[in-house]
């Protein structure tokens, strides 16, 4: 047994090496057979090739045409090759939800979201990462989560590692991968996080988001807590959040003070006494005037 395909067997789907001796055994040492194989077990059951008392896996598929992109010179050196799965059986297995999601950039993603008021849900995915094509076979596939993401949001799916992709990752300071979140189209915010979701765990979190938040335009967001009661935030597109303005308590008016009283009036001085008038004809004559 070629122990350089065991070394890609191991690499590939993580498994111990007496894993990878057992099933490229059952596979007549063809890779490809062994880790799809490995990977969907479920299918094939019962093969006349186990033994009675050997552990139930699935038989070899048949010949197919198909390929597991490796980079060359990487795979051996520490660091998992890339899994993209092409055409064929694992590329149909595997396939990428293309009729779900959009197709465009991320500002025009934002723009179908705002004209059809609806959240962005985003899939960053990387291609040296496993888990990434998992999310197509057992999550994106299915009816209840295209159903929910159909009437409430606009589906993206990118990968890190292109131009849009870097860009995305860069911008929302990402690290790990596969990655789902969702962005508010009218401000560009990131509202929700997660890494590699189950089926329940997808529909749990997609429950509790569209229970708590309505979407609105012209940039406002209302979420609902646990209790019932609303919290309104008010977003521009230009900020990613307003502080609220507080007016201003007015100051009380001073209370104005009574008027003075006003002072009594003093009586008037009586008038002086006329003095004596002297006769004209005394004046005329220069009479003494006798008392």
């Amino acid at each position: 047994m070629d122990a350089d395909l065991l070394e890609d067997f191991v690499e590939l789907t993580g498994s111990t090496m007496a894993e990878a001796m057992k099933y490229m055994k059952l596979c007549d040492d063809d890779l490809n057979a062994a880790v799809g194989c490995y990977f969907d077990p479920a299918v094939g059951r019962g093969s006349g090739m186990m033994g009675e008392n050997e552990e139930a896996v699935r038989a070899p598929i048949a010949a197919f045409t198909d390929q597991i992109n490796e980079q060359v010179g990487v795979g051996r050196m520490g660091k998992r090759p890339s899994i993209v799965f092409e055409d064929g059986d694992l590329g149909a297995l595997f396939k990428a939800p293309t009729d779900l999601s959009f197709v465009g950039t991320l500002e025009t993603a934002k723009i179908k979201g705002r004209n059809r008021k609806k959240w962005l849900l985003v899939n960053v995915q990387d291609k040296d990462v496993f888990q990434s094509q998992l999310l197509n076979r057992d999550l994106w596939c299915l009816e209840d989560v295209r159903d929910v993401i159909e009437r409430h949001f606009v589906f993206w799916q990118i990968f890190r590692d292109n131009l849009e992709g870097e860009h995305f990752v860069k911008f929302y300071k990402f690290t790990e991968f596969p990655c789902i979140c969702i962005i508010d189209p009218n401000t560009g915010e990131m509202l929700k996080q997660w890494g590699f979701m189950s089926h329940v765990d997808f529909m749990k979190e997609m429950h509790e988001f569209t229970l708590h938040y309505r979407f609105e335009s012209g940039g406002r967001r209302k979420s609902f807590d646990f209790y019932g009661l609303s919290r309104v935030d008010f977003m521009s597109r230009d900020k990613p959040s307003a502080v609220p303005v507080l007016e201003p308590t007015p100051e009380p008016l001073p209370t104005p003070s009574p008027p003075p009283s006003p002072e009594p009036e003093s009586e008037p001085e009586p008038a002086p006494e006329p003095a004596l008038a002297i006769p004209m004809f005394l004046q005329t004559y220069n009479l003494e005037l006798c008392t």
